[in-house]
């Protein structure tokens, strides 16, 4: 608990609270104005959706800061709101699936492109692109997150546990790629490499991956199919090649339950590097010219 939200707002109100007490000049007379206020002029409000409701609407108007909450945030209302278990198995849910990740690192602000969003926001939004094998604009991701919960019902409580080994496994990655000393998997090196590159669109075929649908595909064959889209993203760039479509370019690579008949997952990704319509994959000639 010690870097939650909750401990970080405990801390910041006790602070605050010994700071007024200690420069009161009756110490008394504060001590009591302070109790009055707190148990007879604070207001604590919970306010329960239903899936049809504008959540994003609804806390930005009651939020005198006018702060909007992140899609991370109304994701995390909606499965908790949906969760199918008593009090107590959704404060566990949530304590064991959900608490780490409003934890600093995950709040943390993250720039790709020109776009900012909290790094949980950015990591939701590969893991559902990823799930649902689609491409669609984070700004969509909380509606694309409440379709995907209504409209294929999946377990919450199944559910939970597949985001929090997810998100343990994205983090995992990047903090891996961002250390500067140690070992590094080929899942980091190719996240140090493409991210050098300030592109993020790759991370969901990291996370799709290592999803369970792909655990028998041997880690020789994803450690080439890594190689192969690092050697496409980097002879590209050493040929300053357009980047426009770029973002789709991973699409023929998740074949999902159709993988089994079109060969290798590597075999599947050389073709397709070869064959996707965004350009085309720099060889020979064209990098070493430019190397030179």
């Amino acid at each position: 608990m010690a870097s939650s939200r909750l401990a970080e707002a405990h801390q910041f109100f006790s602070q605050s609270i010994a700071t007024r007490l200690d420069n009161a000049p009756t110490l008394d007379v504060a001590g009591k104005l302070l109790v009055d206020a707190v148990s007879g002029q604070l207001e604590i409000v919970s306010i329960r959706l239903d899936a049809t409701e504008d959540a994003q609407a609804i806390f930005e108007t009651l939020n005198a800061r006018g702060e909007p909450l992140s899609a991370a945030d109304l994701i995390k209302n909606f499965i908790f709101q949906n969760h199918p278990g008593t009090e107590d198995q959704v404060e566990g849910a949530y304590l064991a699936n959900w608490a780490e990740l409003e934890t600093p690192w995950w709040v943390t602000a993250v720039t790709s492109g020109r776009v900012t969003h909290p790094r949980a926001s950015w990591f939701l939004w590969h893991w559902l692109r990823a799930r649902l094998l689609e491409d669609f604009p984070i700004r969509e991701l909380f509606q694309q997150f409440k379709d995907y919960v209504t409209s294929k019902r999946p377990d919450i409580e199944v559910l939970l546990p597949e985001i929090k080994a997810a998100a343990d496994r994205y983090r995992f990655v990047i903090e891996g790629a961002q250390a500067s000393t140690g070992p590094l998997t080929r899942a980091q090196w190719f996240s140090y490499r493409v991210g050098t590159l300030d592109s993020e669109i790759m991370r969901p075929l990291l996370i799709w991956l290592d999803e369970q649908p792909q655990a028998d595909v041997p880690a020789a064959d994803k450690d080439r199919v890594l190689r192969l889209l690092e050697s496409w993203f980097v002879r590209r760039a050493i040929v300053k090649a357009p980047s426009q479509g770029a973002n789709h370019t991973d699409h023929g690579l998740r074949p999902g339950d159709r993988l089994p008949h079109r060969g290798r997952i590597e075999d599947v990704t050389y073709h397709h590097l070869n064959t996707c319509p965004v350009d085309r994959w720099e060889f020979g000639g064209t990098s070493r010219a430019f190397a030179r």
